[in-house]
């Protein structure tokens, strides 16, 4: 945040707006265990292969939490309890966790940074553990199919594609100048791409390059927005921790990969039920993906 600030004047009034809503929220305890509680609930009934502790809402009040104990260890470089296999299995759980809750059920928590990721085992097996759901983002229905929009358009390097879902997440360019796709597709493989930690070394500073590059060939970028919406903090926010973890962890997940697969099914929408009677024809109907 303070790197884009550092570009010229943007306006940071809708950030600062939605963080301070989300952080009311986070000291209410009774909004944390129904978050929890959502989260918990579509992520088991998606069958992702995460842990979220249940919640006691009967002990539970605006001042006080009380939820399932979970026996575990924070997720940290250097773990010698996981095995190489195992980190990419935990990291790619978390992902898929991530890509439901922002891609489909539009119900994330915003928060994932390591201190809020634990490591347990059942049967032997080692599992991702989610905790601390008080900052917990919900985005309206057309937001959270913009972001769908982004992901896939991101996946196939369509720039047009780009720059129209960022205008449906409230992202609106200035009408006095052309955006800038190459800018943005090169900022979203940067948080998109999850290599291990020295190629993610490797794309950022290249990333960085290329921005300062066009500041410094007169590209005012930060004239080419006129205004934008909260949403993107979340959003973005959400990635680039991820993308930081699997750096920490020096594992390549495949984030993009995914986050693309699940956006497609999203906007594809679930697959009709078989007809009953009719031609061989029309015995199977399947969902235009709608773009």
């Amino acid at each position: 945040l303070v790197w884009l600030i550092s570009w010229g004047e943007i306006d940071i009034a809708p950030i600062l707006v939605e963080w301070l809503g989300a952080v009311i929220e986070e000291l209410d305890f009774e909004n944390e265990a129904r978050s929890q509680t959502r989260g918990r609930e579509e992520l088991r009934a998606a069958g992702i292969d995460v842990v979220v502790p249940e919640v006691y809402k009967s002990l539970c009040t605006r001042r006080l939490l009380v939820m399932e104990f979970i026996e575990g260890h924070q997720v940290c470089a250097g773990d010698a309890s996981l095995s190489g296999d195992e980190r990419l299995s935990v990291m790619t759980a978390l992902v898929h966790a991530y890509a439901h809750g922002l891609f489909v059920a539009g119900h994330f928590n915003g928060d994932p940074h390591a201190g809020n990721l634990l490591v347990t085992r059942s049967a032997g097996r080692a599992q991702c553990v989610l905790l601390d759901w008080g900052l917990t983002k919900t985005l309206a229905e057309h937001r959270r199919r913009a972001v769908c929009q982004l992901m896939v358009a991101t996946g196939m390097k369509d720039m047009d594609g780009i720059v129209q879902a960022f205008q449906n997440m409230g992202l609106n360019f200035s009408t006095s100048s052309d955006p800038e796709p190459e800018m943005l597709l090169n900022i979203l493989r940067n948080i998109s791409l999850i290599e291990n930690r020295s190629q993610s070394r490797r794309i950022g500073d290249k990333m960085h390059m290329a921005l300062d590059k066009a500041v410094a060939n007169g590209r005012d970028l930060h004239s080419k927005v006129d205004s934008y919406t909260g949403d993107f903090f979340f959003v973005f926010r959400v990635a680039s921790l991820i993308k930081g973890l699997c750096a920490i962890l020096d594992i390549r997940a495949d984030f993009l990969d995914i986050f693309v697969r699940v956006s497609r099914d999203s906007l594809r929408g679930p697959e009709p039920p078989l007809l009953v009677g009719g031609s061989s024809e029309d015995s199977v109907c399947r969902s235009p993906l709608r773009l």
